[in-house]
């Protein structure tokens, strides 16, 4: 006899605020490089600034940080104090 799959997931109360957090991070992360592959955010091009990112996406800084961070990872964006997130060459993604 197989278990239930739903018994084996962690309980939405047992998570805890990190892992909610890396979560949502993770999405956030999957739907920007969706965006950036599909050209929505063209090469080149800057994102918008973190708190209008934020505010779309209705998360924490720490969490578009760690978004962020992925997707640098992938050599999709380069941010840079003053100038901020840019979108990488194509031919530099990973």
């Amino acid at each position: 006899m197989r278990p239930d799959p739903d018994s084996l997931a962690p309980a939405a109360s047992s998570l805890g605020r990190r892992e909610v957090e890396r979560n949502l991070s993770d999405q956030v992360a999957a739907t920007l490089g969706r965006e950036i592959v599909r050209g929505v955010h063209p090469p080149g091009g800057q994102l918008p600034n973190a708190e209008e990112m934020c505010a779309r996406f209705q998360v924490s800084r720490t969490a578009l940080r760690e978004a962020y961070s992925l997707l640098s990872a992938k050599a999709l964006i380069a941010a840079r104090p003053k100038t901020g997130t840019r979108v990488r060459p194509r031919e530099e993604w990973k």
